[in-house]
């Protein structure tokens, strides 16, 4: 089981197929991993955006695309070494 007390940081990516990359060559050499994703941009950061682009009538999807996600991926500390060997 991975704690926040025996992990580490293998990656922090943006883009979903570079963390998708990293996740099979960690699922192929059987290393136990966590991924997160977390928003750049906090629900009620969202909903205030939206509701001044409502207030000039502006569509909001068009200017949608500074909303990000951040991806990461922990592995146990004991196995940081192998998975960076084998990622990067």
């Amino acid at each position: 089981m991975i704690t926040i007390f025996n992990r580490k940081i293998l990656a922090k990516d943006s883009s979903p197929e570079e963390i998708a990359r990293i996740k099979l060559i960690l699922q192929q050499n059987n290393i136990p991993f966590e991924s997160f994703g977390k928003r750049s941009r906090s629900i009620i950061g969202t909903n205030i955006d939206v509701g001044v682009y409502q207030k000039f009538n502006m569509p909001y999807r068009e200017h949608d695309t500074h909303i990000t996600f951040t991806y990461h991926i922990y592995v146990k500390r004991r196995d940081y070494e192998k998975a960076y060997a084998l990622v990067f």
